[in-house]
């Protein structure tokens, strides 16, 4: 309520090791230039937190800075036309329209249902992100992009997709992408005009899953791996309308391999 007069334009919450709780609350600022920033601050990812019984934290036009603190489950984080940088943090159940997202160091993205990008995008750098997937999807990409260096997609629910890429979205992988937890359906699927590209990645697939990777869409493997620690259904699944780019690239190993490498 004190934004339209408060100043300085940034706010700065730090919160010591301990356990936080919270009502519904919601940072507004009527300047769509994002010219006022709030930064949440803890001393650890697993020394602060903030676990209230449910509430929905919601950010429109705002900078928003996360370090060292952890969201709980019960925790929901809506963010409006803003930009979000996490560190070493971990973020439940995040609503992205319109926005931004950084992330860096050992971060964790989790949701009870999924973690939703529209008409955003996703950045993380380094190899310290996990996704934790706790229901069917892991990350739905609407109208989004998504880049990640290295990543640990960790499925708490056997089946379902790691990461979504729905139409007009796109996802590029570098580095190490490990699938792990229970079973997939398919760690990542990719609809009609959506694109995924694998430039020197390796995609580690450890519990035994029916498809490394679907698509109805474009799909450019480029001096990449997909390897596995069981044999798996299917290396790479194309639909009706799928165009794939494929080179220097392998799926498999002498010791497990999928039994169709592309059906």
């Amino acid at each position: 309520s004190f934004w339209d007069s408060y100043a300085p334009e940034i706010m700065t919450i730090n919160l010591p090791s301990g356990s936080y709780d919270t009502e519904d609350l919601i940072f507004s600022n009527p300047s769509k230039a994002r010219n006022k920033e709030v930064v949440i601050k803890g001393e650890g990812v697993a020394l602060s937190y903030i676990s209230p019984a449910s509430a929905t934290l919601t950010f429109e036009n705002m900078v928003v800075r996360i370090s060292d603190i952890s969201l709980s489950s019960s925790t929901t984080l809506i963010l409006v036309n803003s930009e979000l940088y996490i560190e070493n943090s971990k973020v439940s159940n995040l609503s992205s329209r319109d926005s931004l997202v950084f992330v860096e160091g050992n971060s964790i993205l989790e949701s009870t249902s999924q973690t939703s990008l529209i008409d955003s995008k996703l950045t993380s750098r380094g190899s310290g992100l996990v996704i934790a997937k706790s229901s069917g999807t892991g990350v739905n990409l609407v109208r989004s992009s998504m880049s990640i260096e290295s990543a640990t997609i960790d499925n708490s629910v056997s089946g379902g997709v790691g990461i979504l890429v729905n139409p007009t979205s796109s996802l590029m992988v570098t580095g190490n992408l490990n699938a792990s937890g229970s079973s997939f359906t398919s760690v990542l699927s990719v609809d009609s005009n959506g694109t995924l590209s694998l430039r020197d990645t390796s995609l580690l697939i450890e519990p035994y899953s029916d498809t490394a990777i679907y698509s109805k869409g474009f799909i450019d493997i480029d001096s990449s791996n997909i390897i596995m620690s069981n044999n798996i259904a299917n290396g790479i699944v194309l639909d009706v309308g799928a165009v794939i780019s494929f080179q220097n690239s392998v799926i498999g190993s002498s010791s497990f391999f999928p039994d169709i490498g592309i059906n």
